[in-house]
C-alpha cells in the first residue's frame, strides 16, 4: 500500500516537473485596457483562474495541446489554442464587447461585413467616439469618412444637420438605431435633432457606403448606417459632463449604469440638455435628451427595453443666402425668410421674425429580444413604437385671404378682396404621427454556411393640419382654430429577406440575398377638396457577392445588387400647399379627374456594382473600392425649393454615379495614428429632360444629357493625425471638397437663365477646405475609480468663409472659427 502511494507521488511530481508556465493578459480589444477579474479556464484540465487588476494571469499546463478560454461579463468569450506548449509561453487575449441585445438585431448576414473586410464598410466604436468627439451630431461625426459630406442649416451644428454619402442625401441613406429604421416613412428624411445626443449613448456605429443589404431593412441607395446604443457595463458607472462654446453653446449631461445586478439585470440612464444661440441670426436651439435602458439576461434569452428621445425647441433657419453673402462677415449671419438679390447685393428681404419657431417631441419605445435556440440557431425580435407630435410657426405674410380659404364659400362673409395680403401673419403647421412595427429575424450558422432570414412589418399614420395662428385683419372666428388644410396620411411597409453566405473553401465565400419590399401610401380625409388615393409599390431587390481571401492580410470582394425605392408622398401630392400649385401629380383624364393608378413621378431603380480590395496588418489598414451605380428614373433635386426650404425633386430618365474610394490608416508606433481617404467620382445625367417646376404647364424643356448631378463633387479628401501619450491626446482633421452644382443645369445655367426658367446665374458651390483641432487630457483623482477628461476643440481652425451646401440660388454658410471647452468625469 505504501509502495503504491509512493509511486503515485513520484508520477505526480514528474508530471509537475514537466509542466509548462503560461502567462497572459486579458485586454479590451478596442481600448487595450486590462480586464480585471476575468475568468480564465484551461482545457482539457478545466482548471479555473481569475485575472488580477492589471488583467494578468498565470497557468500551469502539461507540455501538450491546450486551449485557454477567457470570459468576462459584457464580452465575447475568447479562446486561444496552443500546440505542444514549451516551458514558458506568453499570450495576449483581446476581447470584444458584446452588444446585447440590440447589436444582434443587425444580423451579420454579409460575410464581408461580419469580418470587416469590405472596402466600403466602416465601424466606429465607443472608444473612438469618446476620444474624437466634442459635441458633434451624427452627420458631422461621420463627415470624415470617404465620399461623405455634411452641412448645418444654422452653420454651427446646432439644430438641423444633414448628411450625404456619394452625393446622395440622407433621404436615400437607410438610417437605423438598434436595427430599427429611422427614415420618416412619408418624406424619407432623417431628423437627427429628434435624438440629437444619441452618440452619447452609442456603443458602435456601422456604416456601409452604396447599396445596403436586406439586413438593413429599408432599401438603401447611398448607404446604410446602424447606430447601436450602449450595452450593459460590468460594474456601476456614474458620469457627469459639461460643455461651453462659441455662439452660446452650453451642454450638461449625466448618466448612470448599475452594472450587472444578480448576474441578470442591468439599468442604464442618461439625461442631457444642449442650448445654443446659433451662428446665424435667430437660430437658437434648446434640445433635451433622455435615454433609459433595462436589460434582463437569462441563460438563453436576453431582453432589453429602451426608451429614448429628445423634446426640442428651435428657431427656424431653413433659408439659404445668395452666394455673395457667404463671403461677407456680417451678411453670412443673416437669416431671412425671403429675399431677392442680384449678383452683388440684396434688392429685397423679409426679415425672419422671432415668432417663427418649432417645438417637437418624438419618443421611441423598443422591446428587443435575443433568443438562443442552440449553438447554431438564434432568433431576434424587435417590437417598437415611435410617437411624434409638434408644430412649427412660420411667416405667412406672403399669402392672401384666399390662400387661407377665408371665403364666403367656407362661411366667411367678408367683403375683403380675396387677393389682399394679411399683414404680420403667422402660420402654424402641426403634425401628429405614430409608427409601430415588428422586425423578427433568424440566424442559422452551419460549418460552411450562414443563413439569415427576416420580416419587416411596419405601419405609419399621421395627421397634418395648418391654421393662421395670428395676423392683422384676419377673421377673429378663424384664428387660431380654423384649419385651412387638414388631411390624414399613412404608409404600410411589409418586407421579407433571405441571405445566405456559403464557403466554397477557406478562402472563397459567396453571398446571395433577396429582399421583397411592399409599400403602400394612404391619403384620406382631406378637408375641402376630398382627395383620396392609395399608391402601392412592390420591389424585388436581389444581391450577389463574393469574398476572396488572398492572404491573411488581404482580401478581394465584389457585389452586384438591384434596388428599387418609391418616391416621397409629396411627390404624389403636396397637400399642405393650399394654392393652385397643390395639384395631385397623377395623369389627368379628359374630364379633369385624376387617374390615381398612374402617378407622374415613378419609383427609381438602381443597379450597383462594387469591387474592392483591403489590406490589413496590426499597424496598417488600406482599402480601394470602385463603384458604378446606374439608375432608371432617379429622383433628383431640380434646383427649386418649396415654402419650407426643402428641395423639390423629380425623375431623370437615366443617370450614372461612378467613383473610386481610397482609405488608409497607419499606426505609427504607440504614439501616433494617421488617417487619410480620398474619393474621386463622377455623377452625370445620361439621358432625360428637366421640366421647370415654376411653370405648371411644363412649357420649357432643356436637354441635360452629360450634365453633372447636383450636390456631387468630383473629389472629397480627408486627412487626420492623432498623437497620444499617457493621458494626452491631440487630433487634427482636415477636409477638402471640390466645387459642385446647386442644380442639374451644370454650366448651362446661363442658357436656362436666358429662357427665364430660373432667377439666378451662379449655380456653383465653390471648393472649400476646413480643419478641426481637438486636444484633451485624461487623469484620475485619488479615491475616485473613474477617469476625468478635460478637452478643447477649435472648429474651422483657419477661419475660412465657405458654404457647405447649396440648392438653386440659396447657399448655406458654415460658421467661422469657433471653440468648444468640455469636462467629463466618472465617479
Amino acid at each position: 500500500m505504501l509502495r503504491n502511494i509512493f509511486y503515485v507521488f513520484l508520477l505526480s511530481f514528474s508530471a509537475f516537473a514537466q509542466s509548462a508556465l503560461i502567462r497572459g493578459k486579458a485586454l479590451d480589444a478596442a481600448t487595450n485596457e486590462p480586464l480585471a477579474n476575468a475568468s480564465v479556464l484551461l482545457k482539457p484540465s478545466l482548471s479555473g483562474f481569475l485575472t488580477d487588476k492589471e488583467g494578468n494571469f498565470e497557468l500551469q499546463a502539461k507540455p501538450t495541446d491546450v486551449t485557454i478560454q477567457v470570459s468576462f461579463i459584457g464580452y465575447e468569450t475568447a479562446s486561444i489554442s496552443l500546440s505542444s506548449v514549451k516551458e514558458q509561453v506568453y499570450v495576449t487575449v483581446k476581447m470584444r464587447k458584446i452588444y446585447l441585445p440590440s447589436q444582434s438585431i443587425l444580423v451579420s448576414a454579409s460575410m464581408m461585413e461580419s469580418d470587416a473586410k469590405k472596402s466600403n464598410y466602416t465601424r466606429i466604436d465607443a472608444a473612438t467616439l469618446q476620444k474624437s468627439r466634442a459635441n458633434e451630431d451624427v452627420p458631422e461625426m461621420l463627415s470624415s469618412l470617404p465620399s461623405t459630406q455634411w452641412y448645418s442649416e444654422g452653420g454651427a451644428g446646432n439644430g438641423y444637420n444633414y448628411l450625404s454619402i456619394r452625393g446622395f442625401d440622407q433621404r436615400r441613406i437607410a438610417v437605423m438605431v438598434n436595427g430599427i429604421p429611422q427614415n420618416d416613412p412619408e418624406d424619407h428624411n432623417v431628423y437627427w435633432i429628434d435624438f440629437s445626443d444619441v452618440l452619447g449613448s452609442t456603443e458602435v456605429i456601422k456604416i456601409q457606403r452604396g447599396t445596403g443589404g436586406a439586413v438593413f431593412g429599408y432599401p438603401a441607395i447611398g448607404g446604410a448606417i446602424n447606430i447601436v446604443t450602449s450595452s450593459i457595463t460590468a460594474t456601476p458607472e456614474f458620469n457627469l459632463a459639461a460643455q461651453q462654446g462659441s455662439f452660446g453653446l452650453r451642454k450638461y449631461a449625466a448618466s448612470y449604469s448599475t452594472g450587472l445586478i444578480d448576474k441578470k439585470y442591468a439599468v442604464q440612464a442618461k439625461f442631457s440638455q444642449t442650448t445654443a444661440d446659433g451662428y446665424r441670426d435667430l437660430s437658437s436651439t434648446t434640445v433635451n435628451s433622455y435615454y433609459l435602458s433595462l436589460v434582463r439576461m437569462d441563460e438563453n434569452l436576453i431582453s432589453q427595453v429602451n426608451f429614448y428621445g429628445g423634446p426640442f425647441e428651435d428657431r427656424l433657419v431653413y433659408t439659404g443666402l445668395p452666394k455673395f453673402a457667404v463671403f461677407d462677415k456680417d451678411l453670412r449671419k443673416k437669416n431671412y425668410s425671403y429675399w431677392e438679390a442680384d449678383a452683388k447685393s440684396f434688392s429685397y428681404v423679409t426679415e425672419r421674425r422671432a415668432e417663427e419657431c418649432e417645438q417637437y417631441t418624438q419618443p421611441h419605445f423598443e422591446l428587443l429580444n435575443d433568443l438562443k435556440l442552440s449553438d447554431k440557431v438564434t432568433l431576434n425580435s424587435a417590437l417598437f413604437m415611435v410617437i411624434g407630435s409638434g408644430y412649427y410657426d412660420y411667416d405667412g405674410s406672403w399669402a392672401p385671404y384666399s390662400y387661407y380659404r377665408f371665403t364666403p364659400a367656407n362661411g366667411f362673409a367678408s367683403a375683403t378682396n380675396p387677393d389682399s395680403l394679411i399683414a404680420n401673419a403667422i402660420i402654424r403647421a402641426e403634425v401628429d404621427n405614430r409608427q409601430w412595427g415588428w422586425l423578427p429575424r433568424i440566424k442559422i450558422k452551419l460549418d460552411d454556411q450562414e443563413f439569415n432570414a427576416g420580416l419587416e412589418i411596419r405601419f405609419h399614420r399621421s395627421n397634418h393640419w395648418g391654421a393662421l395662428n395670428s395676423g392683422n385683419g384676419a377673421p377673429q372666428e378663424a384664428v387660431p382654430d380654423f384649419h385651412y388644410y387638414d388631411y390624414h396620411a399613412g404608409k404600410d411597409m411589409l418586407g421579407a429577406f433571405v441571405n445566405d453566405t456559403y464557403s466554397l473553401s477557406d478562402d472563397i465565400k459567396l453571398l446571395g440575398e433577396l429582399q421583397v419590399s411592399y409599400t403602400k401610401y394612404l391619403f384620406q380625409n382631406e378637408k375641402f377638396i376630398g382627395t383620396e388615393f392609395t399608391v402601392p409599390n412592390v420591389f424585388l431587390n436581389p444581391k450577389v457577392g463574393l469574398n476572396y481571401t488572398l492572404s491573411p492580410s488581404s482580401s478581394l470582394f465584389f457585389t452586384a445588387a438591384i434596388v428599387g425605392r418609391e418616391p416621397r408622398l409629396s411627390n404624389y401630392y403636396d397637400a399642405a400647399e393650399a394654392s393652385d400649385k397643390a395639384k395631385p401629380q397623377f395623369e389627368q383624364r379628359a374630364d379633369g379627374s385624376y387617374d390615381f393608378s398612374n402617378p407622374l413621378v415613378k419609383p427609381e431603380r438602381m443597379f450597383d456594382f462594387e469591387l474592392g480590395y483591403t489590406f490589413s496588418t496590426e499597424k496598417l489598414n488600406a482599402s480601394l473600392n470602385v463603384y458604378v451605380m446606374s439608375f432608371r428614373n432617379e429622383i433628383v433635386k431640380n434646383g427649386g425649393v418649396n415654402r419650407f426650404g426643402e428641395a423639390t425633386t423629380g425623375n431623370i430618365d437615366r443617370t450614372r454615379h461612378a467613383g473610386v474610394e481610397l482609405s488608409l490608416r497607419h499606426q505609427m508606433g504607440s504614439f501616433a495614428d494617421v488617417i487619410a481617404n480620398a474619393a474621386f467620382s463622377r455623377s452625370t445625367i445620361q439621358s432625360g429632360a428637366y421640366y421647370s417646376t415654376d411653370d405648371n404647364k411644363f412649357t420649357y424643356k432643356v436637354d441635360l444629357a452629360g450634365n453633372r448631378i447636383t450636390d456631387s463633387p468630383d473629389f472629397i479628401g480627408n486627412f487626420g493625425v492623432a498623437l497620444h501619450a499617457e493621458g494626452a491626446y491631440l487630433e487634427l482633421t482636415c477636409k477638402y471638397v471640390s466645387s459642385f452644382y446647386s442644380d442639374n443645369f451644370d454650366s448651362k445655367i446661363k442658357d436656362v437663365y436666358a429662357l427665364g426658367l430660373v432667377s439666378y446665374e451662379d449655380n456653383k458651390n465653390d471648393a472649400y477646405f476646413t480643419a478641426k483641432l481637438l486636444a484633451s487630457y485624461s487623469f484620475s483623482f485619488k479615491g475616485f475609480s473613474g477617469e476625468t477628461k478635460v478637452y478643447a476643440q477649435v472648429n474651422n481652425l483657419f477661419d475660412r468663409y465657405y458654404s457647405a451646401y447649396a440648392v438653386g440660388k440659396e447657399f448655406f454658410p458654415a460658421a467661422e472659427r469657433s471653440f468648444v471647452l468640455g469636462l467629463t468625469t466618472a465617479l
